[in-house]
């Protein structure tokens, strides 16, 4: 049986239910979060991945629910538990609000849990649901029966699950999810056995073993918590690593806090702003996701100023991090030996001797310490203070600390050649003189302006592409998108179909002009300042129309139409219909499309080697984290 608020899914569902030989499902189409019709129909096992957005015109739950909220995951997760039998279970994918946001709702509903249901949580690493989303999600596993039994919760954590976390999910050998499957089993089948849930002072490491096909349970990826322990802070807080004894995971190193061996230093509010030029002013928005400072977007401030200041000045080898914002615990690196200083959304960590600095970069960035991050991570924007000094890291002799920065440095010299093939990779097209020359209005069946409404991070409406989503001539979902909560009468007139061609209008000149082809399943719109082209296949294929707009000769060619504001650009519709490209016959055009397809291919195999490169780079750090294995 089953419920869903879409007809097209219920008789989809239906015809699956008949295929796989159940001649009387029981399939509704019912809205659960705001019909009571059904509200008295319960389950012995729920099975679900409910959806993380709330549905078009928002939510308007009924009353019967224990915990107020319109927040479609809190709504779903109560919903679940609500509708067990006594001896009910369930199994179902959540996001990571649901573990640790600190907003009422989620506290309350995470007491509900760890009270009455809740036996296992499962944490995944982001990526698994790639290419569709790139969001951070955890199982929890429900059981009436046992949860009031047991004294704790068991924590699982899986790190490989047999697939790189690229957008391509390719094979690889490490795969925690035998070995994990089978030490959940271990632990249900043991509870309340002393053996399984016997609980130390704070937390117990449960350990499963190793398979012989090597698919065991990593040291550090298991832990079982009292429900005492969970419920002192009264945050309910479900991420694991929180309650670790003596750190993220059981090490041969010493564990010092991390305010032991690093100063901490914060910059502080710029008087009057920034200028044109000065001296370089590091931000958060200045520190791109591989560490590296961003100086081509810089702020500047006055030498004056910089003479006056008592904090936040820079020195060579320190180590950043983002205090606030979307972008909480973001982590750069400072190589350079000028002068420079970061604002007050920025702090310095600057390594204490036997610290080798780049050590500390490496530790503060791994998955491991962001992972202990979040406890700390409160407040409406999302701020970290000075108590992330108590977190503690593993901290090996200075010369093994030094071998570690050298194995990380030599993946590192790879990602960097592989990222110079992916940033200088630009399709290049031989244009012959014959070839007619055509305005893009000519080929386009539609060329519109994007949708005008305010955007959300709520997971409420439809997700809605910005010039961010626009990747190496592609658009796509970067599982970080925002939502416009918009009629569906509104959302017809601005849905994406394949083929589309998403061109961003106005930014600053480096950024107008960059263009993405839409090619993916699913609902989306596109933001105000993009402009969309739907090509006439009859008369071009829109994948070589996307292929020229991204070539150089187009991209200097559009930007000699912008008009410039104060730090904008901007280029109308009427000016790039008017644009002309050169257009072969379409069967030249599809040969073109097809050679242009085999060197992005090469190209996306430097985004897999990069992404293996970092994930070596993580191994290496992880292992100063774990125990060796015993002979």
């Amino acid at each position: 049986m089953g419920y869903d608020i879409s007809p097209d899914m219920v008789r989809l569902s239906l015809v699956n239910m008949y295929l796989h030989g159940f001649p009387q499902p029981s399939i509704h189409e019912y809205d659960t979060l705001t019909s009571e019709d059904r509200w008295t129909e319960y389950a012995d096992v729920i099975l679900a991945n409910p959806p993380f957005m709330s549905p078009r015109g928002g939510i308007r739950p009924h009353n019967r629910f224990s915990v107020q909220s319109k927040r479609s995951e809190v709504l779903f997760v109560d919903y679940m538990a609500e509708h067990l039998t006594p001896n009910g279970r369930a199994g179902f994918i959540v996001p990571e609000g649901i573990i640790f946001q600190s907003q009422n709702a989620y506290k309350q509903l995470r007491k509900m849990l760890v009270e009455e249901y809740l036996v296992v949580v499962i944490s995944l690493p982001a990526g698994v649901f790639n290419p569709y989303s790139g969001v951070k999600t955890s199982i929890l596993i429900l059981d009436k029966t046992l949860a009031g039994k047991a004294d704790g919760i068991a924590f699982f954590k899986v790190e490989n699950d047999g697939y790189d976390l690229g957008a391509q999910r390719r094979p690889i050998e490490q795969n925690d999810l035998p070995g994990i499957a089978r030490a959940i089993r271990e632990y249900l089948d043991g509870v309340p056995s002393t053996k399984i849930t016997k609980i130390h002072e704070e937390a117990t490491r449960y350990d499963a073993g190793s398979s012989e096909d090597g698919s065991g349970v990593s040291p550090g990826t298991t832990l079982i918590v009292s429900k005492d322990k969970i419920a002192e802070s009264e945050e309910y807080n479900l991420t694991g690593e929180r309650y670790r004894e003596s750190g993220p995971h059981t090490t041969q190193w010493p564990l010092v806090p991390l305010g032991e061996i690093a100063d901490f230093q914060s910059g502080s509010r710029q008087k009057g702003g920034a200028i044109d030029s000065g001296i370089p002013s590091i931000g958060g928005e200045h520190i791109d996701d591989r560490g590296n400072i961003l100086f081509e977007k810089m702020k500047f401030i006055s030498e004056e100023y910089f003479q006056g200041m008592q904090r936040g000045i820079l020195q060579k080898g320190d180590v950043l991090v983002v205090k606030d914002g979307a972008t909480t615990g973001k982590t750069g690196f400072f190589p350079y030996d000028l002068p420079a200083a970061v604002n007050e959304h920025v702090f310095i960590l600057r390594a204490r001797e036997p610290v080798d600095c780049y050590y500390l970069y490496s530790i503060v960035r791994s998955d491991v310490f962001q992972e202990s991050l979040k406890p700390f991570i409160k407040g409406i924007i999302g701020g970290i203070n000075l108590e992330v000094r108590q977190i503690q890291i593993p901290l090996p002799p200075l010369e093994v600390q030094r071998e570690i920065v050298a194995e990380i440095e030599g993946y590192q010299k790879v990602i960097d050649g592989a990222q110079a093939v992916i940033d200088n990779y630009r399709p290049q097209i031989a244009v012959d003189p014959e070839w007619s020359l055509v305005a893009l209005g000519d080929v386009s069946e539609r060329i519109q302006y994007g949708l005008s409404a305010k955007l959300n991070t709520e997971n409420a409406g439809y997700k809605t592409f910005r010039m961010n989503e626009l990747v190496d001539g592609l658009s796509l979902d970067s599982g970080k998108m925002k939502y416009s909560d918009i009629p569906a009468e509104t959302f017809q007139k601005y849905q994406l179909v394949r083929g589309d061609i998403l061109f961003n209008r106005t930014n600053s000149i480096e950024h107008v002009g960059r263009t993405g082809i839409f090619d993916l399943s699913g609902e989306y719109c596109f933001a105000s300042y993009l402009i969309r082209l739907s090509i006439s296949e009859k008369d071009a294929n829109p994948f070589y129309v996307n292929a020229f707009m991204n070539t150089d000769n187009f991209q200097s060619g559009i930007k000699k139409y912008a008009s410039r504001a104060i730090g904008q650009s901007n280029i109308n519709a009427k000016s790039l219909a008017s644009y002309r490209i050169p257009l072969p016959p379409i069967e030249k055009q599809n040969a073109i499309v097809a050679e242009i397809e085999a060197e992005q291919s090469l190209v996306a195999a430097n985004h897999e080697l990069i992404q293996r490169m970092e994930n070596k780079i993580q191994s290496a750090i992880s292992r100063v984290w774990q125990t060796p294995k015993q002979p």
